[in-house]
């Protein structure tokens, strides 16, 4: 982890509802088990919010994809994700700098993590519409590519655009400026493991934005199990994910199941839900690094809580 320790709550950055709605979603595609919006096709098994005091540089949402086996958690890749409303991709941008320079620190943080895939890079921003789709393609070539000598060659006349080489160029010059000369690091080298490593979410989550109204759809039969619109258990997610974020948490479908139940006593319905009983010592950790298991066996949502 590099730098001193922050409160969760200092961290939260300006516009704090559009991420909470990017939040919500995450939120809502963990419980109905679907995949993580961008850089795995995995599903999300738990949410952590504000985690630069666990490591994560992109800290206002990390999402760990669910284990591919039973105890495999340390192989599940996890995505750190920074939200922006607006992130204009210039060198003289704030907002955008900050991004820069929290990737440089991830790749210094975790570079094994990084190197093996284990750790990827989000952005997610509302806007501009074509900015964020040239960031998307140019981090598309990166990945597209096998080493830093082929992806070098993408960028000579006539075989990309002025517009994506010149991003590459206001990228590579703001890594070049947080890359001391004496630490060993080239910068051109950083540049494109962090482009290979990220991935751009254009989150359209407004009223009548296409991924909050696909939520809407997504998550209306788990709602209606609880008696419930669609609508309302978004909300109910969207409450969940501020106090989540006030407090740095980190938040499994089981724990907003039992949040749920417990505050509102509403009983939903996870997907594969069986008829046991909550297992003893199921828990959803704030300040924790690693999902929930009893006697080796993975607790995760097939589980429980309450009766009919």
């Amino acid at each position: 982890m590099a730098g001193q320790l922050t409160s969760p709550q200092a961290t939260g950055g300006a516009g704090p509802i559009f991420e909470y709605r990017v939040a919500t979603i995450m939120l809502s595609r963990m419980i109905r088990e679907a995949i993580i919006p961008a850089g795995t096709e995995l599903p999300v098994f738990r949410v952590g919010f504000q985690q630069r005091n666990a490591g994560y540089p992109l800290d206002d949402i990390v999402a760990h994809a669910r284990p591919r086996r039973p105890g495999g958690q340390s192989s599940a890749p996890r995505i750190q994700f920074q939200v922006k409303r607006a992130i204009r991709l210039q060198s003289q941008d704030a907002e955008f700098c900050k991004v820069i320079a929290a990737a440089v620190q991830a790749c210094q943080g975790h570079p094994q993590d990084m190197r093996d895939g284990r750790l990827l890079l989000g952005l997610a921003a509302g806007e501009p519409t074509a900015g964020l789709a040239d960031l998307a393609r140019l981090a598309d070539m990166a990945r597209a590519e096998d080493d830093i000598d082929s992806f070098r060659h993408q960028f000579r006349k006539g075989v990309t655009s002025e517009r994506l080489r010149k991003l590459h160029e206001t990228i590579s010059a703001a890594v070049a400026g947080l890359v001391s000369t004496d630490s060993g690091l080239d910068a051109e080298h950083l540049t494109f493991r962090i482009l290979d490593r990220l991935h751009v979410w254009h989150a359209l989550v407004d009223d009548d934005g296409s991924d909050w109204r696909a939520e809407l759809d997504g998550v209306a039969g788990i709602a209606a199990s609880a008696g419930l619109e669609a609508t309302d258990l978004l909300g109910h997610l969207y409450r969940l994910a501020c106090f989540y974020d006030r407090h740095g948490g980190t938040i499994s479908a089981a724990r907003v199941r039992q949040r749920m139940l417990s505050d509102h006593g509403l009983d939903i319905r996870l997907p594969g839900q069986g008829d046991g009983q909550l297992a003893s010592g199921n828990t959803v950790h704030v300040h924790g690094n690693g999902p929930t298991w009893v006697g080796g066996t993975q607790v995760f949502p097939n589980l429980r809580f309450g009766s009919d």
